[in-house]
């Protein structure tokens, strides 16, 4: 991938209450986490900025605050 911002955008439905993440380490969230998102309540869209180099790898990790199931859609945009 091209370096630049990286716009990711999940929006949930049927009453998932997603927590957006984006982190080069998952077993290191605490030091690799670039930052989260978590303003909306159930069923609505998160959307996190990530500044990436060419060649580095990110996870993305879509979380639920509260104990439902539900569904959501995943978006990233980027240069």
């Amino acid at each position: 991938a091209k370096s630049g911002a990286y716009t990711v955008t999940v929006k949930s439905k049927n009453g998932h209450d997603a927590i957006l993440y984006a982190a080069q380490d998952c077993t290191k969230l605490a030091t690799s986490c670039a930052g989260f998102a978590d303003k909306q309540g159930a069923d609505g869209t998160e959307t996190l900025v990530v500044k990436a180099q060419a060649g580095q790898t990110w996870h993305v990790v879509v979380d639920n605050a509260v104990k439902v199931t539900g569904s959501f859609s995943l978006e990233i945009k980027g240069p």
